[in-house]
């Protein structure tokens, strides 16, 4: 798989993972297009990763829900 370097992370998830982005710090729309063409859809069984932008961590409350979490320039 050749992704863009903006993405390489998505290798460390298996390929069916769900990406949700953070409603509340959503990354660049740029960002969000990119997620949508490589990211994998999921399914009911599929893993589930946010992506989150200038978020602190604290303010993370969903991540007992999620399987993964990916922090873009989050502070502490």
């Amino acid at each position: 798989m050749n992704l863009p370097p903006a993405l390489t992370w998505l290798q460390l998830f298996p390929s069916s993972t769900a990406c949700v982005c953070d409603p509340a710090s959503p990354p660049a729309e740029w960002f969000k297009q990119m997620l949508s063409k490589h990211a994998g859809q999921g399914g009911a069984s599929s893993p589930r990763v946010l992506v989150a932008q200038w978020k602190s961590f604290h303010d993370m409350v969903d991540l007992p829900k999620l399987d993964g979490v990916v922090g873009i320039n989050c502070r502490a």
